[in-house]
């Protein structure tokens, strides 16, 4: 059995932030674990490694465990934000198809030369926060902890490339947050008129652009974005929060008039995982979404950052009722997303097509939390099941530990199942799974082949 304890760490992280103590590895163990005859060292051992790699808690000298209160990314200070500055392009790369490649030298007649055009994104990726930067070499190692950044490209093309890119790896558009130099251009000197790359770099005065290579690109936004940062301190805005409401003055407020909500529906939306809906007057679905912060998600449509494309403003123009259901773990959000667009097909949503093809798993059950779990009053022992195996479709149980006879019905028809059947929320599931499955709690149930 694989049990990684991130449930654990929920259930140790609320209960010390909601009575502000501190409590050694040991109590940890017998209280949340129920194991009375522990060693320190041996709970030492268990704990630390959970725990150390939350960034949520801080071990104190005398090593106990505090919980950090969460800020919402929106009111971190700019010196405390993780900000992706990057550059992506699309480049045509031509493919030589001949299949008498040896003889292509050879060869007097540009008939028996196919070459193909195909297209391939270069990037650069460049990690800032507070005056530190980093290198990051590749696409997956930015998707992996993609809720943790504000992304900072020059304009929609770089942003709309990164969302190709995750939606070719991961079928779904990425929930993330950006704001691309042009619009803090834009906002801060709204008497520029900067057309492109050109203009930015004669604008700053910049000097030492080496080449045309996404790396050097990388470099010039980067020192575009701290001059602005510079003259944002100047203007006392100090966080994101304020550097959006800045973004927006001036411009048209939003008329909550047309719409059957008002603006104390958008802040007192949970920040919880979960899936949208939005309707228009007619009642019809309109867009469905996914979001691992619905309150942040929903909000974003409603700021103007400068990446407001035709898209969203269709959806805002016919927008009249949102309706969200919250959920215990962005992967459930992703499952149900994906089943939503398909039953509603929405004109505003890409649709996901996803190619039948074969793709073996191991049976294993995914455990998730529950949305009963995550403070709206439910019980800790409350969990959504997943179950993934290679002859049935993706079983969705909401589960009571008290109450296991419900889901042994499941547990057999995994066992009993063979042969294959294709069901694209399984692909889902596995391709999160190796993103973050680290992070999850799975049951591989090949190591109980002899259960009944």
């Amino acid at each position: 059995m694989k049990i990684k304890l991130d449930s654990l760490a929920e259930k140790v992280y609320k209960r010390l932030l909601d009575s502000n103590v501190a409590m050694n590895s040991q109590n940890i163990v017998k209280e949340f674990m129920k194991i009375e005859k522990v060693t320190p060292e041996i709970a030492k051992k268990i704990i630390d490694p959970i725990l150390s790699k939350d960034d949520r808690f801080l071990r104190t000298e005398d090593g106990l465990w505090r919980a950090k209160k969460r800020i919402a990314i929106e009111r971190l200070p700019l010196s405390e934000v993780n900000f992706i500055i990057f550059y992506m392009q699309e480049t045509d790369n031509l493919v030589n198809k001949n299949p008498n490649e040896k003889n292509e030298k050879n060869s007097n007649s540009l008939s028996d030369i196919s070459i193909n055009v195909e297209k391939r994104s270069i990037y650069s990726f460049l990690l800032y926060r507070g005056g530190f930067t980093e290198w990051i070499d590749s696409v997956d190692k930015v998707i992996s902890s993609i809720n943790k950044y504000v992304f900072i490209p020059y304009d929609l093309t770089s942003i709309n490339l990164f969302k190709k890119v995750y939606r070719e790896k991961f079928y779904l558009p990425p929930d993330i947050f950006t704001v691309s130099i042009r619009s803090l251009i834009e906002a801060l000197y709204p008497d520029k008129r900067l057309k492109n790359w050109s203009d930015l770099i004669k604008e700053f005065s910049i000097v030492n652009v080496e080449s045309n290579l996404a790396s050097s690109k990388s470099k010039t936004l980067l020192y575009v974005f701290e001059h602005i940062l510079d003259e944002l301190g100047k203007r006392q805005i100090d966080t994101l929060e304020r550097l959006f409401k800045f973004i927006n003055r001036g411009k048209k407020r939003v008329d909550f008039s047309r719409y059957a909500f008002n603006r104390d529906f958008l802040v007192n939306i949970p920040e919880f995982p979960g899936v949208y809906i939005f309707y228009n007057k007619a009642g019809r679905v309109i867009y469905i979404g996914k979001a691992n912060n619905l309150k942040r998600r929903i909000n974003s449509y409603f700021w103007d950052t400068g990446e407001s494309v035709e898209k969203i403003r269709g959806i805002l123009n016919d927008l009249y009722r949102i309706e969200f259901r919250v959920l215990g773990s962005e992967l459930e959000a992703i499952v149900e997303e994906y089943g939503l667009i398909k039953k509603f097909k929405p004109i505003y949503n890409t649709q996901i097509n996803i190619p039948e093809r074969t793709i073996e798993t191991s049976k294993r059950i995914i455990l998730l939390p529950s949305a009963k779990s995550n403070g709206s009053g439910g019980s800790n022992e409350e969990m959504v099941l997943l179950f993934l195996c290679n002859g049935l479709p993706l079983l969705k149980e909401e589960f009571y530990c008290r109450d296991p006879e419900k889901i042994m019905c499941k547990v057999k028809a995994v066992f009993d199942s063979d042969g294959y059947l294709f069901d694209p929320r399984k692909l889902l599931a596995i391709n999160y799974l190796k993103r973050y499955g680290d992070n999850i709690n799975i049951i591989e149930m090949e190591h109980y082949s002899d259960a009944n």
